[in-house]
């Protein structure tokens, strides 16, 4: 197994860089918590006791959000997002893969780019419009700046990637029995 040390290997294993995957890892799980025991909560209220806690749904909405871009976001910078790499995995020449891997990531990272645009423009719409929810009237935006949170932190992890992959050497690119990553997460 070779052990990388590009800039991006070095800055990726800064304590700063570690602490804030680790800080995400976290409020994911207290995320996924709450949401699990809001959602126990209000089916045994609901079958056994017949009644229902009517604004858990505003609760979980908010859950929810910050649970799918917060995992979003994590996905982006372990780069685990479900992806199929057909094309990638068929090309044998290390220059041309490369390349191939620098196209995708940019082009993803465009995407990304866009959608954070659009993404802050609907934040400032809701925060301006001051919505709140029917029971418990919280701000709506507690939930829609996931959106625009998410959208950032992916846009950020894959400009890194796209970086990370532009100045690497082709060579790294070649298989060599798993031991390298083929455009995948880093070694450890």
């Amino acid at each position: 197994m070779r052990k990388e040390t590009s800039v991006f290997d070095r800055l990726r294993s800064t304590r700063g860089w570690k602490a804030v995957i680790q800080f995400l890892r976290i409020v994911e799980a207290v995320d996924v918590l709450v949401v699990v025991l809001l959602i126990f909560a209000n089916t045994v209220s609901r079958y056994v006791f017949k009644t229902s806690f009517i604004w858990v749904e505003e609760i979980l909405t908010i859950c929810a959000l910050w649970m799918y871009f917060i995992g979003a976001v994590l996905g982006a910078e372990e780069e685990s997002h479900i992806k199929g790499d057909l094309v990638s995995s068929s090309i044998k020449n290390p220059r041309l893969k490369k390349w191939f891997i620098v196209a995708v990531s940019l082009i993803t990272f465009v995407s990304c780019g866009f959608f954070v645009y659009w993404a802050l423009i609907y934040c400032k719409t809701q925060a301006q419009l001051h919505m709140t929810t029917q029971y418990l009237h919280l701000p709506k935006i507690t939930s829609q700046f996931a959106v625009g949170f998410g959208m950032a932190g992916m846009a950020f992890y894959w400009l890194f990637h796209l970086l990370r992959y532009a100045v690497r050497k082709p060579s790294d690119f070649l298989p060599d029995g798993g031991a390298s990553d083929e455009g995948g997460g880093e070694n450890e």
